[in-house]
């Protein structure tokens, strides 16, 4: 023991020797926390580690096997092979060290990348798993189902107790497009349970790659099929095809574009990936400059495609390294909503009329919007209708989705008709206040600001019961007209019925006179 540390002590004696086994010694314990974290071998660490220890064991117990030359290098060089083979350790160390740190550096640069690229799914990812049944993303949320606490009892799948250790790989073997019902039982019995939907991930050969989890709730835009080419190879992602949309990707270093079914059927071309030369050939050419320009918002363009113009948004990641396209989805937003007309709103005030329910009816005009939308290279009309459509899209997300029917009345007048009593008077407190999306609307296209100001009437049910359907609108129209007068001095008008006073009138005021002497002279007359 003692001969090997004086060795030891011979070594470090030298302060390049010195250092060389401080970083050695440094990078084992990282390798070491490696091999605990991962439960793998550093593959080059694993390698050079049993380089050096094949040639301490060789020399060791058989040193005729090593060649002589190698024996009078490390003589000559480090007085003995037993001083050599301490140094080369730390060497060894010292490279294993360093590929390691490389390759904890490259994993989380290319997570990175890779998250982004999961943001543009159209629903709440919470698990990307490769098809080892490897967990490869996850959001941080999921720790709420406590899938790493001690304390968890069990865990079933749609009410089959499965292995907390073996989740991911049964779900690996479950059909694609499955519902999960996932139930978390701790030693308490406390239960948390969380609604997830499986959809398995192919590459552009069809072949498995594993499966993301997302969860079970109504999106905007669910996907129908997921191939996702190498997204579980973060280096490089081909196209994202995972709902039923046109979706192009762009890588913008090697300036490629990769298309999906649907934008490949749409540009009518024989290939699924084309220079971005020839993209841009169907961009209209005032607008090649949006679709070029080097900033963090969207770039929305329009497109020619099967002899029609549709519009486009790109959506860069932070680092301009990549973009997605896709169709606009706030132009047309408008058509989703099903916008009624006129004689709707009639017809529906009628209906909550005659089965006596309240409700609301609030008028809302897009003032000076014609104004704003005259922006140099951009068609006015499609600005207004996006302008409009993405209010609305804002507006009526969350609760109010369900209990607001919109209709438009005029070309800048709309009405939101609101069957729910309690809805509308939050609405009702919310314009009086002044809250920031009943004062106006923001809207940024192209890195263009373009900010409109609104003005709304307010007609509640209360009070206009006895009223008819077209009443009602027209009073709405009335308290519009005073809410868009600059010289009033809200931009809302809120309708109060006018009461109706009984006046009581004396007959003495016009002169009648009903006395006994005026009745004696009739009576008097006709005798």
């Amino acid at each position: 023991m003692s001969q090997y540390l004086d060795i030891l002590k011979n070594a470090i004696s030298n302060p390049h020797n010195l250092f060389i086994l401080i970083l050695g010694i440094s990078f084992a314990f990282l390798l070491l926390f490696d091999l605990i974290t991962t439960k793998k071998f550093p593959f080059i660490g694993s390698i050079l580690f049993l380089i050096i220890i094949s040639f301490s064991a060789i020399y060791a117990f058989k040193p005729t096997l090593i060649p002589s030359v190698i024996i009078d290098f490390l003589t000559k060089r480090y007085q003995t092979v037993k001083m050599a083979v301490t140094v080369w350790m730390g060497y060894f160390l010292v490279i294993a060290g360093v590929c390691y740190v490389v390759k904890v550096l490259g994993i989380k640069r290319r997570n990175a990348q890779f998250v982004k690229r999961l943001s543009y799914l159209p629903v709440e990812l919470l698990w990307v798993v490769n098809r080892k049944g490897r967990m490869t993303f996850e959001k941080k949320s999921t720790e709420t189902l406590a899938l790493s606490n001690r304390k968890v009892k069990k865990i079933t799948v749609n009410d089959e107790e499965i292995a907390r250790h073996k989740l991911f790989k049964h779900l690996n073997n479950l059909e694609d497009v499955t519902n999960i019902e996932i139930k978390v039982f701790n030693k308490n019995n406390e239960v948390r349970e969380i609604d997830l939907i499986k959809r398995n991930i192919y590459d552009k050969h069809n072949y498995y790659n594993g499966y993301i989890l997302y969860l079970n709730k109504e999106q905007e835009s669910q996907p129908t099929s997921v191939t996702v080419y190498e997204i579980i190879h973060p280096i490089k992602i081909d196209i994202i095809n995972s709902f039923d949309e046109p979706i192009a990707y762009v890588d913008l270093v090697k300036k490629t574009i990769y298309l999906n079914d649907q934008m490949q059927e749409l540009l009518e071309t024989k290939d699924n990936v084309i220079s971005e030369d020839e993209f841009v050939k169907y961009i209209v050419f005032e607008d090649i400059k949006f679709y070029q320009q080097d900033q963090p918002f969207k770039n929305i363009f329009r497109m020619n495609v099967k002899k029609q113009i549709i519009w486009f948004e790109g959506t860069k990641d932070p680092d301009h390294r990549e973009m997605i396209i896709r169709r606009t989805s706030v132009i047309n937003y408008r058509n989703k909503l099903k916008v009624k007309n006129h004689n709707d709103l009639e017809n529906d005030i009628r209906k909550l009329l005659h089965e006596n329910k309240e409700f609301g009816l609030i008028t809302i005009s897009f003032v000076n919007i014609i104004e704003k939308a005259k922006i140099p290279n951009h068609d006015a009309n499609t600005l207004v209708n996006s302008i409009m459509s993405q209010y609305f899209k804002n507006l009526l997300e969350g609760y109010l989705r369900d209990s607001v029917t919109v209709y438009q009345l005029g070309n800048i007048e709309f009405g939101l008709l609101v069957n729910n009593p309690t809805t509308f008077d939050i609405l009702t407190k919310e314009i009086v206040e002044g809250v920031e999306h009943f004062r106006k609307t923001v809207y940024t296209i192209n890195n263009i600001t373009i900010e409109v100001d609104l003005a709304l009437g307010v007609v509640s049910s209360k009070g206009v019961e006895n009223l008819p359907a077209e009443d009602i609108i027209t009073a709405s129209y009335e308290v519009l007209l005073q809410a868009t007068d600059p010289n009033y001095p809200n931009n809302y008008s809120i309708y109060y019925p006018q009461t109706q006073t009984v006046k009581e009138y004396r007959l003495e005021d016009f002169d009648i006179d009903l006395s006994e002497s005026f009745l004696e002279k009739f009576k008097l007359d006709d005798e």
